[in-house]
């Protein structure tokens, strides 16, 4: 009989393995990036994925931005908040350049892979050696476009500086939080001397890390280093744009680098928020 063949037992087990392993295997679904449950994100009406473009991903980012916008405008309570909200404008610039910034309308497979969207200082948890020992806040990882998640992690951008600080340099702190204080408790905040040393030794420690993190990226996965280096940048330079476009701090920037990508002209604009 057919059910006694050892081939039958042999094809049933395999496909009773093949269904469970359809069934462990990881699927793409909705969006947790924060903007999309930021505040009352939740519970408004946009597509949250998964997309098929990143068109699509910007313009739903952009809708739920706009609906922020307007809602203020309707219920006038705060001038900054309608001062911002009025700031917030260029939205409609950046949905009006979409298309050509990110057009959907191609035959290529756009390309996404697992993105930690804040891999801080704060998310890495080190040993007394500096040993790595664990990552944390993965509740908002996302499957992102390649030229978006290959770049720099958050922890290791900032400034360029490359040439090391001299400590004899920089002024004793005399700043008002250490005034008053023993030469013991000096040691444990600013060490006496001014804090600008610390910011500065800091960007240049972070400016050796990035050479040594992308050497190491290099040897590990020269596929990543290929996209890191011919990442679009006005694609990049768009996503930021959209991230920062309600920031009040941030909106003459980017009104200044629209008018540059409309005259055809293109200028780093993550480089411009550093400055």
């Amino acid at each position: 009989m057919a059910g006694d063949s050892p081939h039958s037992t042999v094809s049933g087990d395999t496909k009773q393995v093949r269904e469970e392993r359809q069934q462990v295997l990881p699927a793409l679904g909705q969006l947790v990036s924060l903007v999309f449950f930021w505040g009352d994100h939740i519970t408004q009406d946009v597509s949250r994925g998964p997309f098929t473009n990143a068109e699509d991903w910007i313009r739903a980012c952009l809708t739920l931005v706009l609906s922020d916008q307007g809602k203020i405008l309707q219920t006038p309570d705060d001038e900054d908040d309608i001062k911002e909200a009025e700031d917030a404008k260029e939205i409609e610039r950046l949905l009006k350049l979409l298309p050509s910034v990110l057009p959907s309308n191609t035959d290529t497979l756009e390309l996404s892979i697992l993105f930690h969207d804040d891999l801080s200082m704060q998310n890495i948890l080190c040993d007394g050696d500096g040993k790595i020992m664990g990552i944390i806040d993965w509740e908002c990882v996302s499957a992102l476009p390649l030229w978006r998640a290959c770049s720099l992690p958050e922890f290791l951008t900032g400034r360029e500086r490359n040439d090391e600080p001299k400590r004899d340099h920089y002024a004793p702190d005399n700043s008002e939080d250490t005034l008053g204080l023993t030469r013991e408790e000096e040691v444990v905040d600013n060490e006496g001397v001014n804090s600008l040393y610390w910011e500065h030794l800091l960007e240049y420690e972070l400016t050796t890390l990035r050479s040594v993190f992308l050497e190491e990226m290099r040897n590990l996965t020269p596929k990543w280093i290929e996209e890191f280096k011919k990442a679009a940048v006005v694609k990049a330079d768009f996503e930021l744009a959209v991230q920062n476009c309600d920031n009040s701090w941030r909106t003459r920037m980017i009104r200044s680098w629209l008018d540059a990508l409309e005259r055809g002209e293109n200028w780093d604009l993550r480089r411009g928020f550093l400055e």
